[in-house]
């Protein structure tokens, strides 16, 4: 894993007990559903990773740029909170 990725799996895991791993977060940010053990991470990935960090990580996984922005729509819906990817035109 690069320092960039390793990084966000720093950042969005430091205030829990257990850690998300990268193939989990992939798959969070991929599927419809997120499992409420890695609610706390990925609203993480969303609200403290800076946008251009997002879409590196989702790119070099093979999830697209739109494809990432649906999924923060999403989760958005679920927790209430605005993310900036969401105010780009992708």
């Amino acid at each position: 894993m690069n320092k960039r990725f390793a990084a966000i799996l720093t950042t969005i895991n430091a205030p829990y007990r257990r850690h998300i791993s990268e193939l989990e977060l992939i798959r969070c940010l991929s599927g419809i559903e997120i499992p409420d053990r890695w609610v706390g991470q990925v609203w993480g990935f969303w609200g403290e990773v800076p946008v251009d960090d997002q879409l590196a990580f989702a790119t070099y996984h093979g999830i697209s740029a739109k494809k990432l922005q649906d999924a923060a729509r999403r989760f958005s819906v679920r927790s209430g909170a605005h993310f900036p990817i969401l105010d780009m035109n992708l």
